[in-house]
């Protein structure tokens, strides 16, 4: 099995145990699926799709997560984001140039609740200046999406998902 597979199995694991519990302890029980999809490394463009994952219409908590390796030469400012169509989730970091002691490795995770009335497209991009780094790779990226069905609430703070 690969590294990343479990990883990956871990990390939904301590997800879903998390959500079941939750749904166990409120006054429903909540029913779970769970999905997840992987890329374990490549050399990436600014724009692309590194993780894509498709899933059938319901309510879900969405989970991804990247580490990216600056093998370039100058500094980069990246922004990644886990897209869902209308909410998404990103983070920005600046990454060193590559060599000695420098910080040019940096783990981006996102999070995103989601309610798709039909099938559901979630993807992991991550851009930067191509003129920063053409030696861009990306390592155990993962989006992991967990189905909740049951109450769906998502709402701006102050936050009132009271039933």
């Amino acid at each position: 099995m690969k590294s990343g597979w479990r990883a990956s199995w871990h990390t939904a694991a301590t997800l879903a145990a998390g959500v079941v519990s939750f749904g166990l302890l409120g006054t429903g029980h909540a029913t779970t699926s769970l999905y997840s999809g992987w890329n374990d490394g490549q050399i990436i463009t600014s724009g692309q799709n590194i993780v894509v994952l498709r899933v059938s219409p319901g309510s879900y908590l969405i989970h991804g997560n990247v580490n990216l390796d600056q093998d370039d030469v100058k500094v980069v400012t990246v922004t990644c984001k886990l897209l869902t169509g209308e909410d998404h989730d990103d983070q920005t970091l600046r990454l060193a140039a590559n060599g000695g002691q420098n910080l040019d490795q940096g783990v981006f995770s996102m999070q995103v609740v989601r309610q798709f009335a039909s099938a559901g497209l979630i993807r992991l991009t991550c851009s930067f200046p191509a003129s920063q780094s053409t030696k861009m790779r990306s390592k155990f990226s993962k989006i992991t999406a967990i189905r909740i069905d049951g109450t769906f609430c998502n709402q701006h703070t102050p936050a009132d998902c009271r039933d």
